[in-house]
């Protein structure tokens, strides 16, 4: 699964995580389109551990992926 960081719209769910792996940054925000399964969101709460790929596209705007382990 991937997911990217957004504007809020209607239909994307904030998700707040803690993290280690960003300095300073004691959270960040993810938005997903689809809402994942209880299973899948219980397996990111144990884990607490996503791979994360920062992208800076052209117009300065930021993208943040995030690919399971």
């Amino acid at each position: 699964m991937t997911y990217s960081l957004g504007h809020q719209s209607s239909g994307l769910e904030e998700w707040r995580r803690p993290t280690s792996n960003f300095g300073k940054m004691n959270s960040f925000s993810l938005q997903v389109s689809q809402k994942p399964s209880s299973n899948l969101r219980e397996k990111y709460k144990e884990n607490n551990i996503l791979r994360l790929q920062k992208i800076v596209l052209a117009d300065n705007s930021v993208r943040l992926v995030a690919n399971a382990e």
